[in-house]
């Protein structure tokens, strides 16, 4: 399965971009790689007609985002960290092996970045780190 997400994470370098602010953007498609759902699950997840009508569009709106937007200008790092975990955890017979192996990596790259730079350590790339946590 780890095979899998790699390719997933090398698949989805050409949709993904940072703004002047650091922030991330990753498109629709490539969220559902690594959510490991089909590419239009998220696209009705986020088409004008479902905005407010499931749980992970709540859950998004109540944390700040506007996913309406999200087909046109990407999703932020931070949102795809929610698409994951609601696909890792909280969607019940929808949850996937792909977003919880997506998330638990993500989850531990982040800690692992937040550690090495709090201490002057950034010998090895965010993205080396992630490549190495999913080939455990």
């Amino acid at each position: 399965m780890s095979t899998n997400l790699t390719q997933a994470l090398e698949s989805i370098k050409s949709e993904i971009r940072i703004n002047s602010e650091g922030i991330g953007f990753v498109s629709i498609r490539g969220a559902a790689r690594l959510a490991g759902v089909k590419h239009n699950t998220l696209t009705e997840h986020f088409s004008s007609g479902r905005i407010l009508g499931s749980k992970l569009t709540e859950t998004l709106t109540n944390k700040g985002f506007n996913v309406g937007v999200f087909g046109t200008q990407g999703i932020p790092d931070m949102a795809l960290a929610c698409i994951l975990e609601y696909y890792a955890f909280d969607a019940g017979k929808r949850c996937t092996e792909t977003a919880e192996m997506s998330f638990r990596a993500f989850a531990a790259i982040g800690i692992r970045s937040w550690i090495q730079r709090s201490m002057g350590y950034e010998k090895i790339s965010d993205y080396e780190m992630l490549k190495e946590r999913i080939d455990l």
